[in-house]
């Protein structure tokens, strides 16, 4: 059993773009804007990390924030 799912998985056609069909407009789900608050709160553990990321990797990672 486990060899027939085995080929399965690893060997399913993959389909063409023209073939792949847009879902439907009605399965989206709205963003709530009520828990944005949330999200943007920076952990308390990034506070308590700090001190371990030097400086440098600290600003990388802030450029890539900005660029994405």
């Amino acid at each position: 059993m486990a060899a027939d799912k085995a080929k399965n998985v690893f060997f399913e056609k993959i389909p063409a773009f023209a073939d792949i069909k847009m879902p439907d407009c009605k399965n989206f789900v709205k963003f709530d804007n009520s828990c944005i608050e949330a999200l943007e709160k920076v952990p308390a553990a990034n506070e308590v990390l700090r001190h371990v990321i030097p400086t440098a990797v600290r600003k990388m990672q802030g450029e890539l924030q900005t660029q994405l």
